[in-house]
């Protein structure tokens, strides 16, 4: 209708502004509609021309973009199939499931770029899309308008012009629709609420086999970080004084209290001093550094880090590695990945941990995810983030007090779960999901030792609380004893049916695992911060000086070795093929031959 009046009203308007002889009569009526002024029009038309014209080129690129994403898609490539095919002609080949590696991580760098760039694009389109309506609206909406008496208004030009434009940001939408989903470009993970996994398609995980974790020593305590060595034996004597037993050692010109994590040939350790953060990484076979590299902090950390005790420092998790990359997370709550060449990969600020000794809690690895427990003291949760990227997969909160432990895995029928100590609860949570699968009553005080599992039981304790054991099919508590020497920094291990917990007054407890009952204890003269780690059928224990207590795994108590570092240890040590890896306050230690 609007069409039509229009041409009809200008008609009569004309009709009324000439004589019978076409002579032009001066009306003295006002205009009663307002419209843009011609300059304001004009320089809208010149904004959308622009706007359609960016929005065109950058519809182009995402096109293009994803076009090259679909036909090259960098995780599906025929070089990697190739390496893959090769890897399975000679599976013992170190140097071809290093270039593996090596390509896999290329590829995954430039897919995530890829992906970005799409992102990035399509916000930066969908503004230009937006400026070019609004660009539109004010250069031509005026000549929808009534003229003014006495003037006549020529809009077929303008009307061909918005017909053009209105055009246009069809095409150009109708073209990034087409071109995004053509090359199915996926979003942020978003952080969900707990229990509940982000959505979006995410890319095929990869990560390390079952059999290369147990062959490696990924973690805090070893692989699920449950103190356990999974190999047959270990040197039972050495003395750092005179070098004997020592491989080598590595003098440490920055403090940490993070256990070694050792994949391969490569050992990692988180360190920090003076406003510095880092990461060195140490061939294992003679001692040198390969790198060591300082953290670049991510973009929105605060500039000034918490305070933190001396004891705890800000280097005091240990860190984790699937042979690809190794993770570190400090007490300033920056967390960083880097590759096993030194690359730092991405790195995530988690809000700044309110602890009043300083964050300790150390990191695992689960397929591809990285876990982190962050029970701190404003809002106490656990975190799944993608290896490769650092995007929060899943996050639960928790109903827990800060602690100071560390998460541990244990294996069933379905998916691993992760298990957490902490005042008041003793909790498992899916690997995979995050949903919360139980959760027992029984801690308290300030918990820093991690739990302890064999047998289809957890074990967890802390001074001036419990030894409490939960059954992981009835989800309940098998038993319960107070009435011994409890740990309150070094965690238990539970093997051959026995568990054995290291005090800080310096009593080593051995109980049944199945019934709570003492078996022995013995008292040293020094108490233990450093973790037991069993191997084979012993048990390795160190103390505050550095002496490391050797005795059998069994119902007696029965010394193997007592060996000198000659330098204090709080740190827990490493143990693969047949070699032990020892931090000192000072030193790295390598014992074996």
């Amino acid at each position: 209708m609007l069409r039509q009046a229009k041409p009809c009203l200008l008609h009569r308007l004309e009709s009324l502004s000439t004589n019978s002889y076409g002579e032009e009569v001066n009306n003295s009526v006002e205009p009663t509609v307002s419209t843009p002024s011609g300059a304001a029009q004009t320089a809208a038309r010149t904004v959308a021309l622009v706007a359609a014209a960016f929005s065109l080129v950058v519809a182009l690129l995402l096109g293009v973009n994803a076009i090259q994403s679909r036909r090259a898609n960098p995780l599906r490539s025929a070089g990697m199939e190739q390496l893959l095919a090769e890897l399975k002609v000679s599976p013992d080949s170190v140097a071809l499931r290093d270039e593996v590696r090596a390509f896999d991580l290329l590829a995954r760098q430039a897919f995530f770029s890829s992906q970005r760039f799409a992102r990035r694009g399509a916000y930066v389109l969908l503004g230009s899309v937006l400026l070019l309506l609004v660009a539109l609206h004010v250069g031509v909406g005026g000549d929808a308008q009534v003229a003014a008496p006495g003037q006549r208004k020529d809009t077929g030009d303008a009307q061909r012009q918005a017909r053009l434009m209105i055009g246009g940001v069809g095409g150009i939408l109708v073209i990034a629709a087409f071109f995004l989903a053509y090359g199915n470009v996926p979003a942020k993970q978003p952080i969900t609420e707990s229990g509940k996994q982000a959505a979006g398609p995410r890319a095929a995980p990869r990560f390390p086999s079952r059999a290369e974790v147990l062959q490696n020593w990924p973690c805090f305590r070893g692989p699920d970080g449950l103190g356990i060595a999974h190999c047959s034996k270990a040197p039972i004597a050495w003395n750092g004084a005179s070098g004997k037993g020592i491989a080598w050692s590595l003098p440490l010109e920055h403090s940490g209290f993070g256990a070694p994590v050792i994949w391969g040939s490569h050992l990692f350790l988180s360190v920090a001093d003076d406003n510095m953060l880092g990461v060195m990484c140490i061939d294992t076979g003679g001692g040198k550094v390969l790198w060591k590299k300082a953290v670049v902090r991510v973009a929105g950390a605060p500039e000034e880090w918490p305070e933190v005790t001396d004891d705890t420092g800000y280097a005091a998790p240990s860190m984790a590695t699937d042979g690809q990359r190794a993770f570190a997370i400090y007490a300033t709550g920056d967390i960083v990945c880097f590759s096993v060449t030194g690359e730092q990969l991405w790195t995530r600020h988690l809000g700044t941990p309110e602890n009043h000794y300083g964050h300790s809690s150390s990191l695992i690895l689960y397929r591809d995810r990285l876990i982190v427990q962050y029970d701190e003291f404003k809002k106490p949760r656990l975190l799944a983030l993608d290896s490769h990227t650092g995007v929060t997969i899943w996050e639960t909160v928790r109903p827990v007090e800060i602690s100071w432990a560390s998460p541990a895995l244990i294996h069933g029928d379905g998916d691993a779960q992760i298990v957490l100590n902490a005042s008041p609860v003793v909790a498992a949570y899916s690997a995979m999901t995050g949903a919360s699968l139980w959760s027992v009553e029984c801690m308290g005080g300030e918990v820093a030792p991690s739990i302890a599992f064999a047998d289809g039981i957890v074990f967890a304790a802390n001074e001036y609380a419990t030894c409490a054991a939960v059954d992981v099919k009835t989800k309940a508590i098998k038993w319960q004893n107070d009435e011994i020497n409890l740990p309150d920094v070094a965690s238990p291990v539970a093997a051959r049916g026995f568990v054995f917990l290291a005090s800080s007054s310096g009593v080593i407890t051995c109980m049944e695992g199945a019934t709570g009952t003492l078996v022995w204890k013995h008292e040293f003269a020094e108490g233990f911060y450093s973790s037991p780690i069993v191997v084979a059928d012993r048990v390795y224990v160190t103390d505050m000086v550095g002496v490391t207590h050797i005795f059998r795994a069994g119902p007696a108590y029965e010394t193997l070795g007592t060996c000198e570092l000659g330098e204090a240890v709080v740190s827990t040590p490493g143990v693969v093929n047949g070699r032990i890896y020892l931090r000192g306050v000072e030193t790295l230690f390598c014992i074996g031959e």
